[in-house]
Formats: structure tokens, sequence, C-alpha cells
């Protein structure tokens, strides 16, 4: 009885230590700028080792028509100032993992046009299990992207990802203003903290006790 009574906490002490196997981690980066027939990269820093086993990214941004302006595109609502035409078929952004892996996300008339004004400062998630596939007239929310994030799973989520914005073609900006990560991992080779090796240690070494007091 003893023995079982043992067993069964130096078990509880394993799955204790192994409870993290499972979180939900966010990268982000905030570095905003405006893109006008013009493209750049960001980085999204990861800084913890899991394996993959869902990923999403969002990205907040406003693509608007500026009737020639240089001033502001959105109004103190996060508007579109202007009035005319968005041309969101000039939107394209990209991930590329740490492995050098890229996933396209939204390429060149994905999204169509006609969104007058434009939508103003929006986010948009994209999500593999999402029920909708990008195009056709964007709107906020989340899409299934061009190619699925999926092919990062099982893969090391440490390090830097790049994400691609691009606006295809002058006239109408694209403003970036940020972007996340959210990936949903499982702990990779996780390495139990010394009290619980002790623990376990102590645990071995009454049940070799308890054993040898039987055979006597």
């Amino acid at each position: 009885m003893k023995t079982k009574v043992l067993k069964s906490v130096i078990a509880s002490v394993l799955v204790a230590a192994g409870a993290h196997a499972q979180a939900t981690v966010v990268a982000s980066n905030s570095d905003g700028a405006i893109f006008d027939g013009s493209s750049g990269n960001r980085t999204l820093t990861v800084t913890s080792h899991g394996t993959i086993q869902d990923l999403n990214l969002t990205v907040d941004f406003a693509k608007c028509d500026n009737n020639g302006a240089d001033g502001p595109l959105l109004d103190a609502n996060n508007n579109c100032i202007g009035r005319g035409n968005s041309f969101d078929s000039e939107i394209v952004f990209s991930l590329t993992g740490p492995n050098g892996q890229p996933v396209s996300l939204v390429q060149k008339n994905t999204f169509s046009n006609g969104n007058t004004p434009g939508l103003g400062r929006i986010q948009l998630t994209f999500d593999d299990e999402a029920s909708t596939a990008a195009g056709g007239k964007m709107r906020a929310g989340s899409y299934a992207p061009v190619q699925a994030p999926s092919v990062f799973d099982g893969l090391d989520m440490f390090g830097n990802w790049t994400l691609f914005v691009q606006d295809t073609r002058r006239g109408d900006p694209l403003q970036y203003f940020g972007a996340w990560l959210d990936i949903t991992s499982g702990t990779v080779a996780e390495v139990p903290e010394p009290a619980t090796v002790a623990i376990v240690g102590l645990g071995l070494i009454g049940m070799g006790a308890l054993r040898r007091r039987r055979q006597v």
C-alpha cells in the first residue's frame, strides 16, 4: 500500500513538472510607418523555446485614399480623411519564420477595391482555421491567409519572425501601426527544476528501501 502511495506522489510530481506543456506566447512590433508604393520589414522576436502547435498573426493598419495630399490619413476617430477608393488590392503581407520559411498572407489583388471611403484603422487576424478566406471586399476580422501558417507547426518558435509589409502603388498609402503573434506551443525538452529532481530521487530511494525490507 505504501509503495502505491509513493508511486502516486512521484507521478503527481512529474505531471506538475510538465504542467506548462501549452502556453500562448505573444510577440509584438509597434514600429509604425507609412508605405506608399514602398515596402518594409518588421521584426517580432520570440524569446522562449517551444514546439509550435498553432500560430496566428494580427496586423493593425489603415489603407486610405489621400487625394494626392501629404497630410494625415486618419481623423481623430481613426477614420480615413480621404473619401475616395482605398485600393485594397495593393496590400501585400507575408511572414517569415526564424528558419527562413516564408508564408504569403496577402498577395497583390487578394482583396478587391471598392471601399469608398477606406475602412480607416482596422485589424486583420490571419488564422488558418478561420472560416473566411482572404479575398473579396476587405473587412476587419479573421481570415484564412493565402498560404497556411500551419507550415510552422512542429518547429521551435524561438527567434526573430519577419513581417513584410508592402503597398504596391503610390497614391493610396498603407499606414502600419503594429502587429503581434499568438503562438500556442508545447515545451521543448523541458528540464525539471532541481527541487523536482530531488523529490523524485528521494521517492525512488524510498521505493528501493521498501523493496529491500520486504526481501529481508
